[in-house]
């Protein structure tokens, strides 16, 4: 099956920065139609560390430092790639 390109609409929905210093990159994967992904990949580049969204294509990840690179990947799409410097309020399109 040909891969097909991932358009990933990530809304941020919340980043808060908490007195120990964890930033949350929280938001919702989409396709390019603006469907959700449910069960998609979420996670922190060269670790082990990640989550899945739920069925609604919502997600969560709690960062410890910036910047930090991020994947988000799904069955059947490629993987894309996003540097975070600075996550309030930002948007991915």
């Amino acid at each position: 099956m040909k891969a097909r390109t991932l358009f990933l609409l990530v809304f941020l929905f919340l980043c808060q920065v908490t007195w120990s210093q964890v930033a949350v990159l929280s938001g919702k994967v989409l396709d390019e139609n603006g469907d959700p992904l449910p069960f998609a990949s979420v996670y922190l580049e060269n670790s082990t560390y990640g989550v899945s969204s739920d069925g609604k294509g919502r997600y969560r990840l709690p960062l410890y430092s910036l910047p930090a690179e991020i994947g988000f990947s799904y069955v059947g799409y490629q993987t894309y790639m996003k540097t975070f410097q600075n996550i309030r309020g930002e948007h991915i399109h």
